[in-house]
């Protein structure tokens, strides 16, 4: 088994990319808060933290990966301009086998939280994404060409802003419950 640590604390970590394929499982156990660098010109992709060709992920431990998204929203220019950069999306899984993610937060991500694509057998439990109502994308988790993605205990995507709604409140427990409260 591979482990990566994060103790608690706050550490900032900048762009990453963790590359199979792997002869054991890979934990990344994060206990603190990982944030990313505020300046843009520090990433190369449009993501910040990247798992690729990798059988056997566990992320969890009850950390937080905290985007700083408010120092890029500012540079957003997506909704007008469709050769923009996309800004950094915080965990991006690809061609991820097996993968267990649970016990995490992500907050004030400067794009997405998470995309999975291409990956399969995923089980996802325990998730905490938080999008304050400024930001410009408030997108939780995208999923592209994947199967079998499991979601037990509680995926929780706390009150943000979107182009429809001014206020909604998920949870998924099995069932979807939406409340959503229009101020």
């Amino acid at each position: 088994m591979t482990r990566i640590l994060i103790p608690k604390g706050i550490f900032l970590v900048g762009a990453l990319v963790f590359e199979g394929p792997c002869k054991s499982t890979v934990i990344f156990n994060v206990k603190g808060a990982v944030k990313p660098p505020t300046d843009l010109n520090k990433f190369k992709d449009d993501v910040w933290i990247h798992f690729k060709h990798i059988n056997g992920l566990l992320i969890t431990g009850g950390g937080t990966f905290d985007g700083q998204g408010a120092s890029a929203w500012p540079h957003n220019h997506c909704d007008n301009n469709l050769n923009c950069k996309l800004l950094p999306t915080s965990i991006k899984q690809s061609f991820v086998n097996g993968a267990k993610v649970s016990s995490i937060s992500s907050i004030n991500s400067k794009f997405l939280h998470m995309n999975i694509y291409k990956s399969k057998n995923m089980k996802m439990k325990s998730l905490k994404i938080f999008a304050p109502e400024n930001s410009p994308n408030t997108d939780g988790i995208h999923i592209g060409d994947s199967s079998t993605l499991e979601t037990r205990a509680t995926l929780t995507y706390l009150p943000f802003k979107n182009r429809h709604r001014r206020r909604l409140h998920l949870r998924w427990a099995g069932q979807l419950q939406c409340d959503y409260h229009q101020h």
